[in-house]
């Protein structure tokens, strides 16, 4: 998966500060998938539940009661 990452998003960090961006949003990407949100392939990502992962980021910091 880094590979894949380096090769499509590594031109695009340059500073870094912006690569320390591309640390939070390649654990992100495989945080993503852990939850079976996503799937990684070589050719690119796959959005396996996009309902769940669009509630899952509309709620992402917020305490439930």
């Amino acid at each position: 998966m880094t590979k894949f990452l380096d090769e499509r998003l590594g031109g695009i960090f340059k500073t870094p500060e912006q690569r320390e961006y591309d640390a939070f949003f390649n654990q992100a990407l495989k945080d993503f998938e852990s939850l079976g949100f996503i799937k990684i392939k070589e050719n690119g990502v796959e959005i396996l539940d996009r309902e769940g992962l669009e509630n899952y980021l509309k709620d992402f910091g917020k305490l439930k009661n």
